[in-house]
This record gives structure tokens, C-alpha cells and sequence, in this order.
């Protein structure tokens, strides 16, 4: 049997994925291995192939864990389907270490830096869409999930608050700076009465024509993200944005538990991190840092 056919087959039967974010971690995981190695017969995969999968290149440790762990129940489940012969995940736990990959480099905005990237955008329907998605994620710091799911029916009639269902699936109200609101009601503007979603894909076949019932999604928004990156020639991230935000907050004064509120983390201590990693606040003190010469 072939990795795409069992693949299917292993989100709907296994019984593994049991919430929708779980489904779709899978499932994006699953989707890489085999873009990663091609569409093979399971009997084809060899131990050196997943382990170098897995490892990838650049990858944070628990980006390797997850991984390991998806690829060694997806092929546990295929050997007991009997889908394949043997299973070439068995000795991923020795050869696949996930504290030797290295951290993946992560970046914090600076409110200039934010500027030049919404404004580095073309005064097109693109750049009006890459404006949305930037200003959603680091003026109001939304998730790249949350922003590739956002229906025009999450915003309230003025704009000022977004609906949404967050991470663990937790519903969350999240308020919108007026300058959010004025990027979003100028990108209203272009929305046909009726469309559905805020951040749309675009035709296959058309480009620039946006497909309104359509939401870009999560890979996509990765994708947007880092043409936004190289249009304005400040190398950032999805994820980036949410963390600039928080990073711009504690700049302006806000308390850390305000912050971790406006994040909407489960507890004060995983927005500290987010926080205490900010290089910027390491630059910042050697501005001000004289001797007497």
C-alpha cells in the first residue's frame, strides 16, 4: 500500500487523532514525509529515510519529537494493519535525537520594524491581504491558525472585537487596536456581500482573484508570512509576529500579566519566556550603557 492511501486511511480508522488540532498536526506531518520521500509503497521506507525526515534540517526539538512520535505510530498501526511487512520506525527512539538538532532562530519585531513590513506591502489586493495577516498577527497576536480561520462573522458589526476558538479549542474574544480596524475595514471594501472568509485564497487559475468562500488556512498563511519577509527584507515568521507583540507590549509598559492575558497563555510563566528571550531588550540596555572616557 502507498504512504498517501494509508495515510488516509491511518487518520480516519486509527483512532489516534482525537481533536481536530490534533488531526491537522498529523496530518501536516504525514503530508511532509511524503512530499519529503514520495508517494512510496509503505515496504519501501528504510530506517535512514524517516531518521533524516525526522532530524530534518534547522528544526526546533519538539518539531523532531513530534515528528518521531507521528512517524513511529503511523507505521506501528500499518504493520498491525498489515500494510506493510516490517516496520522501518522501530529504531527511530536510538537514531533520532531531538536535543542534538539545535533551536531554531527565532525573531522579535521591533514597532519600527512592524512598520516598514505593513508598509513594504504592494498597494494591491495581495499586499491588502498581506497587510490583514500582519497586522492581525503583530498588533493583535493571533496565531497563524487562528488568523487562516477567521470568517468575516467573527468581527463585530465595528470591528473592535474578534471571536474566535483558540488553541485547545477555548473560545476567546480578542479586542482590535483602531489601527487594525481601519486596515480592516479599507479590506472590506474589496469583500463581495455574502463572503465568508477574511483572509481568502486566491484562484488557481486567476491571479489576484480572491475565492471568498474559501479561507487560506494555516499552511497558506506560512506562505504569505514569508513573502511579507522577503518584501520587506526583515526575515520573521508566523510565530514571530505573536512574540513581537508580546515584545512591543512589555516596551510600552504593559504589566507581564496583562500581557499573558492579551496572549491568552494558560499561566504567567510561559509568557515570561516569551519575554525573557527578547534580544531586543539586550540591545536596548547597551544603548543606554556610557562610561566615563
Amino acid at each position: 500500500m502507498k504512504l498517501s492511501e494509508a495515510h488516509s486511511r491511518y487518520l480516519e480508522e486509527s483512532g489516534t487523532c482525537k481533536t481536530p488540532a490534533s488531526r491537522r498536526t498529523y496530518q501536516q506531518i504525514l503530508r511532509r514525509l511524503q512530499t519529503f520521500a514520495g508517494d512510496l509503497e509503505l515496504d519501501q521506507f528504510k530506517t535512514d529515510t524517516l531518521t533524516k525526515f525526522c532530524n530534518g534540517t534547522n528544526l526546533s526539538p519538539n518539531t523532531v519529537k513530534s515528528n518521531r512520535a507521528v512517524v513511529r505510530s503511523f507505521f506501528e498501526w500499518s504493520l498491525y494493519m498489515k500494510f506493510c511487512k516490517h516496520n522501518p520506525s522501530s529504531d527511530l527512539k536510538f537514531t533520532v535525537r531531538p536535543g542534538n538538532s539545535g533551536v531554531r532562530q527565532h525573531n522579535w519585531l521591533t514597532e519600527d520594524q512592524v512598520v516598514t513590513v505593513l508598509r513594504s506591502q504592494p498597494n494591491t489586493i495581495e499586499g491588502q491581504r498581506a497587510r490583514v495577516v500582519s497586522a492581525l498577527g503583530s498588533m493583535c497576536g493571533l496565531r497563524r491558525a487562528e488568523i487562516g480561520s477567521l470568517r468575516w462573522s467573527s468581527l463585530s458589526a465595528d470591528m473592535s472585537r474578534i471571536m474566535l476558538t483558540g488553541k485547545g479549542q477555548k473560545l476567546a474574544q480578542i479586542g482590535v487596536p483602531p489601527q487594525v480596524r481601519q486596515i480592516l475595514q479599507e479590506w472590506r471594501k474589496e469583500a463581495p456581500l455574502g463572503a465568508i472568509a477574511l483572509v481568502p485564497q486566491f484562484h488557481r487559475n486567476k491571479p489576484g482573484t480572491p475565492v471568498w468562500d474559501e479561507p487560506m488556512g494555516r499552511g497558506g498563511i506560512a506562505t504569505l508570512i514569508q513573502r511579507c519577509a522577503d518584501q520587506s527584507a526583515i526575515p520573521f515568521r508566523p510565530h514571530d509576529m505573536r512574540r513581537s507583540y508580546a515584545g512591543i507590549l512589555e516596551t510600552k509598559g504593559v504589566p507581564v500579566g496583562d500581557i499573558s492575558r492579551a496572549l491568552r497563555h494558560s499561566n504567567i510563566g510561559v509568557t515570561s519566556t516569551y519575554l525573557d528571550r527578547n534580544p531586543n531588550k539586550a540591545a536596548a540596555l547597551a544603548d543606554t550603557f556610557t562610561i566615563a572616557l
